[in-house]
């Protein structure tokens, strides 16, 4: 799963991070998660992230890949042949839009938030 994560602080700085899960993400409704909203992902004063789905919280860890993960996007673009100087030919073009160097790790399983109940009522 690929996240977009800004940083709204004091830059427009943007980071592209892989989020590695244990188990799986299932959805209650038919059509998969593309383009769904699933969950908060807040960083605490100590930087480490927290990420909030549904009832259930995971705590987690920033980890920097070993080797750097480019993000590739495959286009068309048209490209003049020279013989018969028309552009009408069309060529894969590959374009790098960003480049992942860490990672946020959810190892643990996630925990039930409970709203604390009074014991006398």
């Amino acid at each position: 799963m690929f996240l977009t994560i800004g940083k709204t602080t004091d830059t427009d700085q943007q980071e592209t991070v892989i989020i590695e899960l244990q188990g799986e993400l299932q959805s209650r409704v038919e059509g998969g998660l593309d383009g769904k909203f699933i969950g908060n992902l807040v960083f605490t004063n100590e930087n480490k992230p927290i990420m909030i789905i549904g009832h259930h919280i995971l705590h987690g860890k920033i980890a920097n890949l070993e080797k750097p993960l480019a993000v590739i996007r495959k286009s068309k673009q048209a490209v003049m042949d020279s013989e018969s100087c028309k552009d009408n030919m069309l060529e894969n073009y590959y374009d790098v839009t960003s480049i992942i160097k860490r990672k946020i790790i959810f190892s643990d399983l996630p925990k039930p938030i409970i709203a604390s109940v009074p014991k006398t009522l």
